[in-house]
């Protein structure tokens, strides 16, 4: 009998030590191919990120631009509505405003 549980104690041990020994070896390793990719991959991040941050600079200056236009716009609407109203009032525009009647320039 305890030959048995030795041998039983022995094949579990040697078990162990072999599948250790099989799964230690048996690791994956990066190939050259493998390498080239992660360094072509990196380089595509890279030039990605580079065009995200040109493309986030140029809508900040693009809405900065509009907030302009926008700003522009608003005053040209202002002005528009001035002289709509001043233009509906014609021609007494100015009520006390009185043109005082004076003689014609010497000449005409």
């Amino acid at each position: 009998m305890r030959l048995k549980s030795l041998a039983s104690r022995l094949s579990i041990t040697s078990a162990i030590v072999i599948s250790t020994f099989f799964f230690t070896n048996c690791t994956s390793m990066i190939t050259e191919e493998q390498m080239a990719q992660l360094e072509e991959l990196r380089r595509n991040e890279s030039s990605l990120s580079d065009q995200i941050k040109k493309a986030n600079n140029e809508v900040s200056k693009l809405k900065s631009e509009l907030g302009a236009r926008e700003t522009e716009l608003n005053k040209c609407k202002e002005n528009r509505e001035f002289i709509t109203n001043k233009l509906s009032k014609w021609p007494v525009v100015w009520p006390d405003y009185k043109p005082e009647t004076s003689e014609e320039p010497a000449g005409q």
